[in-house]
């Protein structure tokens, strides 16, 4: 299949590739910063911030774990031309959908920060789809083994 957008996808897989592998390692950053907020940085912000970090679940956590490194999996992966790349890039974005479920709808972190705090979750959805498309659309053009 030698279309323009083909031969566009074809020539650009390395870039596109590793770029994937640099967002999605700053989203495991972000990730561990999270898991080591401490007592003192979660006191020192507002009372309404307080509560929502205090009361973060376990299952959030682990959502939001599984998010970032199967996203950062399904890049190395990607990189390496793996099929796998593909489910790894399904799961991360079911367990980010997930995460900004209860980001939007349990947390309602838009009450706390505002309407500017639906941004970054947004590109956040919409490059983790991105991504498990890009990677479906390379399965079909057989550059996944």
């Amino acid at each position: 299949m030698n279309t323009p957008a083909a031969t566009f996808q074809k020539k650009y897989y390395k870039a596109i590739a590793i770029i994937a592998i640099l967002w999605n390692f700053l989203g495991v950053m972000a990730y561990l910063m999270q898991l080591n907020l401490d007592k003192a940085t979660i006191a020192a912000k507002p009372k309404i911030e307080q509560e929502l970090y205090s009361n973060i679940p376990t299952w959030y956590t682990i959502i939001f774990g599984i998010a970032v490194f199967s996203g950062l999996l399904g890049s190395i992966l990607l990189l390496l031309k793996k099929k796998f790349s593909t489910s790894l890039f399904m799961i991360s974005f079911l367990a980010v959908l997930a995460q900004m479920y209860y980001n939007f709808f349990v947390a309602q972190t838009i009450a706390v920060f505002g309407l500017s705090s639906i941004i970054m979750p947004s590109i956040i959805i919409v490059i983790s789809f991105a991504l498990l498309w890009y990677s479906r659309k390379m399965d079909e053009l057989a550059i996944l083994s």
